[in-house]
C-alpha cells in the first residue's frame, strides 16, 4: 500500500487498503501513517487515539505530536513531546521534534538549533558527528540557520537531500525564491501536483513572481490567483493565518485592495513584526487612500533591503505627503544613496508635492530636477511652484521666510521671461508690504 502511494498508483492504494485488518494494531498504524503522508492529519489523529486507548504505546505520543504540529496546535504537540521525553530522555526523534516546534511556533532559530546541538553534546561518546551523519538533523540544522552567510550551506544541504527528505525540495524552492532565482524555483515546482497547504502556497508564489517579471504574464498571474484562492477559500484553511494571507493575495492580484485589507487586518495582531506582512498591508492601505494607517504600518518595516526599494520609498513618501509631512518625504529623498533611485524618487515627490499644494517643497524638488535634467517642463513646474508659494504667502498660509528662501534661488537655473515676470511681481509686492526679497544665496543640497 505504501509503495503504491509513493508511486502514485491510486487504485493499488485503495485495493491494498481494503485488505487491511481493522483489528490489527500494525495495520491500523500503517493506515494512520499513510493518512499523515497524505496530509489527512485529523484522520490520523483519530486512529492513533483509538489505538492508544487499548495500547499505551509511548511512541504514539510522538505520532500524535507530529499530527498536531502539522495542524498548528503547537501547545498540544509540545505537551505530548515533553511527556515522551520524561520517559525517554535521550530521544533524538523527540528532541528534533521539539526543535521544530520551537522554530514553527515561536520563530526562535537559536533555541531550535540549541536542541539539536544538545543532541550532539550528549552523543560525544560516539565516534561520529551526529548532526552530519543524520540526513534529518542536517536538513533541520540548515533550516534553523538564519545567518545570511549560511546561504551556500543551505543550497548544498537541500540540494543533496532533495530525493531523500520531501521537505528538502520545498525548502530548496524557498531558497531560490528568497534569492530571486525564480526560474530555478519554477523548474523544481512546475511538475509538483500540490496536495497540502504549503505546496499550494509555493506554487502560487512562484507563478506570482514569474507573472510580475518584466511585462506582466497574465497566464502566470491567473494561476497564482487560482492557487491562492484554493487555500484561502478552503474550509480547513479559511480561518487560519496562512489561509487569510492567501485570500488577501488573491484580492491583491485582482486589484481589490479594500477586500485585501479586510483579511490582512484580521491577522495583524499576529504578524505586526513581520516585514513581508507590513509591506503588503501598508501598500494595500495606501492604495486604498488610508494614508495615516499606511504610514504607521510601512514605518514598522526593518529590513534595509525593503527600505531602500523604490516601490517602498514611493509609497512611504506618498503617505508622508498626503499626511501633511512633506519635510519627511524630502529628508528621505536626501538620504538616498543610490543615484538612479534618488532621481526616480525626486521626480515622483516633485509632482506629489505640487499636486497636494506643498509648493515650497515642489519648488525645491523641481529646482533639483532642472539641474539634473534640464527641460522646459521642469522649468515651468519650478516657476508654477514659486507662484504657489507666493500665493500662500499673500493668503497668510505661510510666513515670509519661506518666500525669502525661495526668492534667493530664483537667479539659478534656466531663466525665462516667465521667471523674470514672477520676480518683478514678487519684488513689487514685497516693497508695497514691507518685505525686501533679494537674490543672493546659492542653493545647497544633495546631488
Amino acid at each position: 500500500m505504501h509503495c503504491a502511494f509513493k508511486l502514485g498508483i491510486g487504485s493499488e492504494v485503495i485495493d491494498n487498503h481494503s485488505k487491511l485488518n481493522k483489528n490489527s494494531v500494525a495495520d491500523q498504524l500503517s493506515w494512520a501513517a499513510l493518512q499523515y503522508l497524505k496530509g489527512e492529519y485529523d484522520d490520523a489523529i483519530e486512529i492513533y487515539k483509538r489505538v492508544y486507548m487499548d495500547k499505551k504505546y509511548d511512541a504514539l505520543n510522538i505520532y500524535l505530536a507530529m499530527c498536531y504540529l502539522k495542524d498548528e496546535f503547537f501547545d498540544i504537540s509540545l505537551d505530548l513531546v515533553n511527556h515522551y521525553l520524561n520517559l525517554h530522555k535521550d530521544s533524538i526523534v523527540a528532541y528534533n521534534l521539539k526543535a521544530v516546534l520551537e522554530y514553527s511556533a515561536n520563530g526562535n532559530y537559536k533555541a531550535a538549533q540549541n536542541y539539536l546541538l544538545y543532541l550532539q553534546e550528549i552523543s560525544k561518546s560516539s565516534t561520529t558527528n551526529l548532526i552530519e551523519e543524520s540526513d534529518l538533523l542536517r536538513h533541520n540544522m540548515a533550516v534553523f540557520d538564519n545567518e545570511e552567510t549560511s546561504n551556500s550551506n543551505k543550497l548544498k544541504v537541500f540540494s543533496s537531500l532533495i530525493d531523500v527528505i520531501p521537505e528538502a525540495k520545498l525548502n530548496l524552492i524557498i531558497y531560490y525564491l528568497r534569492n530571486d532565482q525564480v526560474s530555478q524555483a519554477y523548474t523544481l515546482i512546475k511538475d509538483i501536483q500540490p496536495n497540502n497547504t504549503k505546496e499550494y502556497i509555493l506554487k502560487a508564489v512562484v507563478h506570482c513572481m514569474l507573472g510580475q517579471q518584466g511585462e506582466k504574464n497574465q497566464e502566470h498571474l491567473k494561476k497564482a490567483q487560482t492557487y491562492f484562492q484554493s487555500i484561502g477559500a478552503s474550509a480547513s484553511e479559511c480561518d487560519t493565518i496562512e489561509g487569510r494571507q492567501c485570500m488577501a493575495s488573491c484580492f491583491r492580484l485582482n486589484g481589490m485592495f479594500s477586500d485585501e485589507i479586510i483579511y490582512l487586518e484580521s491577522i495583524e495582531a499576529y504578524l505586526k513584526d513581520d516585514d513581508d506582512f507590513n509591506w503588503n498591508y501598508g501598500i494595500a492601505l495606501a492604495a486604498s487612500q488610508k494614508y495615516k494607517e499606511a504610514e504607521a504600518v510601512l514605518t514598522r518595516i526593518k529590513k534595509e533591503k525593503y527600505k531602500t526599494d523604490n516601490v517602498y520609498l514611493s509609497w512611504i513618501c506618498r503617505c508622508y505627503i498626503m499626511n501633511g509631512k512633506p519635510e519627511l518625504a524630502w529628508n528621505l529623498y536626501i538620504s538616498i544613496e543610490n543615484h538612479l533611485i534618488a532621481l526616480y524618487i525626486l521626480n515622483f515627490i516633485a509632482h506629489e508635492f505640487y499636486r497636494m499644494g506643498h509648493f515650497y517643497f515642489s519648488y525645491k524638488a523641481f529646482l533639483f530636477l532642472e539641474k539634473f535634467s534640464p527641460s522646459i517642463e521642469n522649468t515651468n513646474a519650478k516657476t508654477s511652484s514659486v507662484i504657489g508659494v507666493f500665493y500662500q504667502l499673500i493668503s497668510g498660509k505661510i510666513g515670509s521666510e519661506r518666500m525669502q528662501e525661495v526668492f534667493q534661488y530664483l537667479s539659478e537655473g534656466i531663466q525665462t521671461e516667465e521667471i523674470k515676470k514672477v520676480v518683478k511681481v514678487i519684488k513689487k509686492w514685497g516693497k508695497e508690504n514691507g518685505y525686501n526679497f533679494s537674490e543672493q544665496v546659492e542653493f545647497e543640497g544633495a546631488y
